[in-house]
C-alpha cells in the first residue's frame, strides 16, 4: 500500500536543480492534488484524508487551512483559473468546487457533465479550464470539456484521441501528456 510521503522540493529551471523544502505537515498520503495562486501552494485531497494546506513561498511556511466538506477526494482534478482553483469529481463524485484564496472559502460550483470521475486531466488557457477523460468503474473514456468560470457554464469538445494523461498549459495552448515522448498539443481556438 503506497503510504504517500512528506518531502517537498522546489525545482529551478534557471539551474536546473531541485531544492529540498519544509517537509508537508499534514497526514502521509497518496494521490494528492495541488494548486499554485499568487506565489502560495495549496495541498490536500488524497486517499481518506480531509486535510488542506498552504504553503508560503515566500515565508517557507505551511499553514493548515479549512478543508472543503467531505474532501476525501482521491484522483480528483484540481485546476486554477485566474485567481481562483477549481477541484472536482475523483472517486464515483461529479460534484466541481471554487476555491477562493482571498476569503478561504468553498463554493458548489455544479456537477461536471462529462462521463469520466476518476483520472481526469485538465489545464487552463485563457481563464477557461480544459477537463476531461478519465474513468468510471470499467471504463475509461474520451470526452473533453471546457469550463467557464464567468458564467459556470460547460461546453462539449471534440473527444480526446486517448483517455488517461496528465494535463498542462503554458503559452495559450494545453498539453496532454500519455507518457514521453508522446504529448498531444491543444490549441483553443481550434477545439
Amino acid at each position: 500500500m503506497n503510504q504517500g510521503y512528506h518531502d517537498f522540493r522546489e525545482y529551478d529551471p534557471v539551474t536546473d536543480k531541485w531544492t529540498r523544502l519544509p517537509d508537508y505537515p499534514g497526514n502521509r498520503v497518496s494521490n494528492v492534488k495541488g494548486f499554485a495562486i499568487n506565489n502560495e501552494g495549496f495541498v490536500g485531497f488524497g486517499n481518506n484524508i480531509m486535510e488542506f494546506w498552504k504553503y508560503k513561498q515566500d515565508t517557507k511556511e505551511w499553514a493548515e487551512l479549512s478543508c472543503l466538506p467531505g474532501c476525501d477526494l482521491p484522483f480528483c482534478f484540481s485546476i486554477t483559473v485566474g485567481s481562483k482553483a477549481y477541484i472536482g469529481c475523483g472517486f464515483d463524485q461529479i460534484d466541481v468546487y471554487e476555491y477562493d484564496p482571498l476569503f478561504e472559502t468553498w463554493t458548489a460550483k455544479g456537477i461536471y457533465p462529462g462521463k469520466g470521475k476518476d483520472k481526469l486531466c485538465g489545464f487552463s488557457i485563457n481563464n477557461k479550464a480544459y477537463i476531461g477523460l478519465g474513468f468510471d468503474q470499467d471504463t475509461w473514456y474520451q470526452d473533453f470539456w471546457e469550463y467557464s468560470p464567468e458564467d459556470n457554464s460547460w461546453i462539449k469538445l471534440m473527444d480526446c484521441p486517448i483517455s488517461t494523461a496528465y494535463g498542462f498549459s503554458t503559452n495559450l495552448f494545453g498539453y496532454i501528456i500519455i507518457c514521453c515522448p508522446v504529448i498531444w498539443q491543444f490549441d483553443p481556438t481550434k477545439n
